[in-house]
């Protein structure tokens, strides 16, 4: 009883913590109401099983498509899907490629350049804008840029403007489904895995126009650290789970506090209204 009374005061602590960091963030960040980011959040409320790390890299393997959403202000987000990237790699079976969100596909051209090491990681950086196009961090998306140019066949650029205008983001879907498309023609029969924010994997968003247009490729969608499955997982378990599977074809995995999550995306927008960049705010 004892235990169970201190996990409730807990629990209690960190939701007003995390209330006021999300107050902070609504106030900042006028995307967090809009009805895409709705969509997402109303799509995952609850889950169906509790999953080990080893159900998840088996989920991976039987997966043609394998989407990982990122909540592009935490690190621990870009080297996730790093290990991910890298455990599937090394299984052998098959090839595999990897897409990023965070390059505009007009740019592929220069991503090559620094595939082929013609020209240096902070070249790439500067050349791509990615702190004015993009501005998180860089370092753990060179990372996972390294982990993919060292165990995987190629590396494609997903995304096209305008970002940050909400009422063009299913246009960046239908983009990204195309080049996920392209992509199976130049490695028919690699697995694909892709970085892409989070709201993006709704299932009528990005993943419905993947099945429109690759319908024979089987997609998993992996998200993190979700705050709805996260505290329904909450409720059940004594501990939360390492991973969850919301439905068929959807898991999400816990590896970061919902604290220090927003507390990372908050760092971000006071950074940003302070003028330093103007940038796409929406995960």
């Amino acid at each position: 009883m004892a235990s169970s009374s201190l996990r409730i005061r807990q629990q209690v602590q960190q939701i007003q913590a995390l209330a006021k960091i999300q107050r902070d963030i609504r106030v900042q960040d006028p995307n967090s109401r809009s009805k895409y980011l709705r969509e997402f959040h109303r799509a995952f409320r609850s889950y169906e099983a509790i999953l080990t790390q080893s159900d998840v890299h088996q989920a991976i393997t039987g997966a043609d498509i394998i989407l990982v959403g990122d909540y592009h202000a935490l690190p621990a987000s870009q080297r996730f899907a790093s290990e991910l990237l890298e455990h599937r790699a090394h299984k052998g079976d098959r090839p595999v490629v990897l897409g990023v969100e965070s390059i505009f596909s007009r740019d592929q051209g220069i991503l090559d350049r620094w595939w082929r090491r013609e020209i240096s990681g902070p070249e790439l950086r500067r050349r791509i804008e990615f702190d004015e196009e993009w501005g998180y961090e860089w370092d753990p998306f060179h990372e996972l840029l390294v982990t993919a140019r060292d165990c995987a066949d190629g590396i494609y650029a997903l995304d096209c403007a305008p970002r940050g205008d909400m009422r063009k983001i299913r246009g960046r879907d239908r983009h990204a489904a195309n080049r996920f498309a392209e992509i199976r023609e130049l490695h028919p029969s690699a697995a694909i895995f892709a970085l892409f924010g989070e709201s993006h994997l709704a299932p009528t968003h990005l993943p419905r126009d993947l099945q429109e247009i690759i319908p024979n490729d089987g997609v998993l969608t992996i998200l993190q650290n979700v705050d709805a499955l996260y505290w329904a997982a909450a409720e059940t378990e004594s501990e939360v789970p390492e991973a969850i599977r919301v439905h068929e074809g959807v898991l999400c995995v816990f590896h970061t506090s919902l604290l220090d999550k927003y507390a990372s995306y908050r760092k971000h927008l006071q950074r940003w209204s302070e003028g330093e960049e103007e940038l796409d705010a929406e995960t």
